[in-house]
């Protein structure tokens, strides 16, 4: 019977020594573990300052195309699509926190650089299809704004609604892309809501990195 009790203190003691060694390594790495969490959200948002730069660059694509220039802004949006692509796999790799983001973030990579690649290698076959590749990526648009409105609504955050309506207006020109492809002024459109949403990226993306640094109470 003492040596059950004994062996049942031994056991109790054994556990509150792991507890307390398990809260004394959380204090203590607390302000490494912050630094290291606000340094993956300063990535998050050059990533995402970087995609919203390129989407200001596609809407100027938009803009210059016309039918005697479509093999030229073929093999532009086709780097574009790389370079994006390349951005997102780094995104990929760097992401931990979610893992519906990050499989997300290697789904985009992958579908953006095999585009990429089949508008830069086959430019003379590609423009016959190049209004289908622009409509596929205002889709990639729309997903990317989903997952920042996404990310600022579990923030508590009412700039989520801003992203939503941006997604909302990529469908809308993908569609027009799809249905009126051989109207000059779809494009013109299209580019400039392209530049504006890109410009408002930038904010959006600003905002949610002040948003998960005041969150965390750094």
């Amino acid at each position: 019977m003492f040596v059950l009790h004994a062996g049942k203190k031994k056991r109790k003691a054994l556990v509150l020594f792991n507890l307390a060694k398990k809260c004394y390594d959380i204090t203590n790495c607390g302000g490494i573990c912050m630094q290291f969490k606000k340094a993956h959200i300063r990535k998050l948002k050059w990533n995402g300052f970087f995609q919203s730069i390129l989407w200001i660059l596609s809407g100027v694509i938009f803009w210059v195309m016309d039918n005697d220039n479509k093999l030229v802004v073929a093999k532009l949006a086709g780097t574009l699509l790389v370079v994006q692509g390349v951005g997102q796999l780094l995104l990929f790799i760097q992401e931990d926190e979610h893992f519906r983001f990050s499989i997300v973030s290697l789904i985009h990579s992958v579908c953006a650089s095999f585009t990429g690649i089949w508008l830069m290698v086959r430019s003379y076959e590609a423009v016959n299809y190049i209004h289908l590749a622009f409509a596929f990526i205002m889709v990639l648009h729309m997903v990317e704004n989903l997952l920042l409105g996404y990310r600022l609504r579990l923030l508590r955050s009412q700039v989520g609604w801003i992203s939503y309506l941006l997604a909302f207006s990529s469908i809308i020109c993908a569609i027009l892309i799809v249905c009126l492809r051989e109207v000059d002024i779809v494009y013109m459109a299209i580019g400039s809501i392209l530049v504006v949403n890109g410009i408002i990226g930038l904010w959006v993306w600003r905002h949610y990195e002040n948003k998960s640094i005041a969150e965390m109470g750094i």
